[in-house]
């Protein structure tokens, strides 16, 4: 990320000659890493929120980025135009279902919704999930809404999530040492039965309608919810993706 390769950065006996030593060259790096390590500690401490080692390098990652933007550190103005994201439908003959997951002070939930290619409901889900991650989260949101797809008979799936590392490990598989072996197993042997599923990464601006499932699947405590009418504070943003109504990404 940058940070100081020095000999004295662990050697510096003052916490304050330590802090000015790392910022004399390039101080976004280090002190974003900072301010990501505090993050965690105060989660760990106050929200009983363990973040693990890839969630907090992502996340330093991306505060580094949107920092050197903020001050225009490179000197150059981006001219790039706004990207524009929307719902990613599915084709005539398939389905769609995104899924999402999230940690929030409440708890932790998963939740995704059932489609068709014009946009129309056809089923939601959403649940509580205790003491797990956002990766947890995310592979139990695919998991489960695989599972309720063939039980409902479909069987030409577009499944979306906004979570690339998700989709990474459902596709390449992991061995039997990581610690979501479990679930990534259930997931690729259900991607092994037949029928035509697509697990494809969707940009979080186009995911909207299952993030809003997933709050409410962080506020119950329910294991898992099967919603068969939309909930009425989705409505609104059904009908936005049934329109295409796109959204900038930030």
């Amino acid at each position: 990320m940058g940070l100081s390769s020095s000999a004295t950065f662990f050697a510096l006996d003052s916490a304050q000659d330590w802090i000015l030593e790392n910022i004399q060259h390039d101080p976004i790096p280090f002190l974003s890493t900072l301010w990501q390590i505090w993050r965690n500690r105060n989660n760990a401490i106050f929200n009983l929120q363990e973040t693990s080692t890839w969630e907090s390098v992502a996340s330093t990652s991306s505060l580094i980025t949107v920092t050197r933007k903020a001050f225009m550190l490179d000197g150059v103005v981006d001219q790039r135009p706004p990207r524009l994201v929307k719902w990613k439908a599915p084709l005539d003959d398939q389905i769609a279902i995104n899924t999402d997951g999230s940690v929030n002070p409440h708890g932790t939930g998963f939740g995704g919704l059932l489609r068709n290619a014009g946009g129309a409901w056809i089923k939601g889900f959403y649940g509580h999930l205790n003491n797990s991650d956002i990766l947890c989260a995310e592979l139990h949101a695919i998991w489960k809404g695989l599972e309720l797809c063939w039980r409902l008979n479909f069987r030409n799936v577009l499944c979306l999530t906004d979570s690339l590392l998700a989709v990474e490990l459902v596709q390449k598989g992991v061995d039997h040492y990581h610690l979501y072996a479990t679930i990534i197993y259930e997931v690729r042997a259900l991607l092994n039965r037949d029928w035509t599923v697509e697990v494809v990464h969707t940009l979080r601006e186009g995911n909207q309608a299952a993030d809003l499932l997933v709050k409410k699947g962080a506020l119950d405590q329910s294991s898992f919810v099967l919603l068969h009418d939309p909930p009425g504070d989705l409505r609104d943003c059904l009908l936005a993706d049934s329109l295409g109504t796109t959204y900038t990404r930030a």
